[in-house]
């Protein structure tokens, strides 16, 4: 595993996302890629706030810590070796992906931290 990636204690965000993000341009379809296929696979995404706290919709605000409870969207994801993600939805800013996989060994989260940007000459 690289610095863009971090192993997570599923069902929520145990270890810290890397400093840097991936930078990806608007309507990205990166390429989500396992050794051979999983017995199963699933993603979601959600939005990272800059802030070290942020008001939720009930006005409570939340510690940036408490990342689980920041709602996700589910990412169309399939148990095979290799894929694309489908992010072209996505609007500029940060945002988490988690990534978990079974295999006959267990299961296996993966965290990764992107920034969606303009594609230059926009």
């Amino acid at each position: 595993m690289g610095d863009d990636c971090a192993i997570d204690g599923h069902p929520f965000f145990t270890i810290p996302l890397p400093a840097s993000a991936l930078t990806l341009p608007v309507g990205a379809r990166p390429v989500l890629t396992f050794s051979k296929s999983p017995r199963s696979a699933d993603a979601t995404i959600r939005p990272l706030p800059l802030e070290k706290t942020f008001p939720t919709a009930s006005g409570i605000e939340i510690d940036v810590n408490d990342l689980h409870a920041i709602p996700t969207e589910q990412l169309d994801v399939q148990a095979i070796a290799e894929q694309e993600l489908d992010l072209g939805s996505l609007s500029p800013g940060d945002y988490v992906v988690e990534v978990g996989s079974g295999w006959p060994q267990g299961s296996l989260g993966f965290l990764f931290r992107i920034e969606i940007v303009e594609a230059d000459g926009d």
